[in-house]
């Protein structure tokens, strides 16, 4: 069996508007990213619910059906098609820049 190589993020954020983050806390947010497939979720599985039925309901008005919450795993799974696994870091990157959320690279 092959093994597939993925990227790894790792994200500590705050959100100043309390949308996704309750104001005053600082959250980390976990990606695994795979060629077609980005899983992610937080340190509290709660806030991962909250991003995962956000984006749920965003695709729902714009006709897409691209993300899935896990509850047994407490993850959130969304499909990128015909992407490699740079082009969605990079996407969900400029997407965290474009939300206003002071996002930080962590190592």
């Amino acid at each position: 069996m092959d093994r597939v190589n993925i990227i790894k993020l790792k994200v500590g954020m705050r959100d100043p508007k309390g949308k996704l983050i309750p104001r005053g806390v600082n959250e980390t947010l976990q990606a695994e990213i795979a060629d077609e497939v980005a899983t992610f979720w937080f340190k509290d599985a709660r806030t991962t619910k909250r991003f995962a039925m956000t984006a749920i309901e965003l695709e729902r008005r714009r006709g897409a059906n691209d993300t899935a919450f896990l509850d047994r795993f407490q993850k959130a799974v969304t499909k990128y098609p015909g992407k490699t696994k740079e082009e969605i870091r990079d996407l969900i990157l400029n997407q965290l820049k474009e939300m206003g959320v002071n996002a930080k690279e962590q190592r």
